[in-house]
C-alpha cells in the first residue's frame, strides 16, 4: 500500500506541474497580447555592429577628391570608427586624408609634418571594420 500512495503522490505532482505550466504559459501569452495591444512591437530590429573605435582620438582633415568615397561617406566612415573630422589643418590634426587635386590643406599638413593618408590607407587601417561604401 505504501508503494501505491507514493506512486499516487508522484502522479499528482506531475499533474500539478503540468497544469501549473499550462497556466503559466497562458498568463505569459495573455501578457504578451496585452503588451502588443498597448503598442509593443515584436518585430526584430537589426542592430548595427559596434565599431572597434580604431580611429578613436584621431582628428582628420579631408582634402582633394577621393577615388571611391564622397566627403560625406568618408566622414561617416571615420566617425563610425571613433575619429573626428574637422575643416582645417592645425597642430592638433592627426591625419590628412588626401585625394586627387589636394590643395593648400595638403601643403600645410606637409609643413607641419602631419601624416598623409590615401583612401586605401584609411581602408587598411580599418581592416575588416570598414563597411563597403562606394558612393560618390
Amino acid at each position: 500500500m505504501t508503494g501505491h500512495a507514493t506512486g499516487g503522490a508522484r502522479g499528482s505532482a506531475r499533474i500539478v506541474v503540468a497544469v501549473g505550466g499550462s497556466i503559466a504559459a497562458y498568463k505569459v501569452a495573455d501578457l504578451v497580447s496585452k503588451l502588443v495591444a498597448l503598442g509593443l512591437t515584436t518585430r526584430a530590429e537589426r542592430v548595427k555592429p559596434k565599431s572597434l573605435n580604431v580611429l578613436a582620438g584621431k582628428t582628420f582633415v579631408l582634402t582633394g577628391a577621393l577615388p571611391t568615397l564622397s566627403r560625406e561617406a568618408a566622414t561617416a566612415l571615420i566617425e563610425e570608427n571613433g575619429g573626428r573630422v574637422v575643416g582645417s589643418v592645425s597642430g592638433r590634426t592627426s591625419i590628412v586624408l588626401a585625394g586627387e587635386e589636394a590643395g593648400s590643406k595638403l601643403e600645410k599638413a606637409l609643413q607641419l609634418g602631419i601624416p598623409i593618408w590615401s583612401e586605401s590607407d584609411l581602408r587598411e587601417a580599418l581592416g575588416g571594420n570598414a563597411r563597403a561604401i562606394d558612393s560618390k
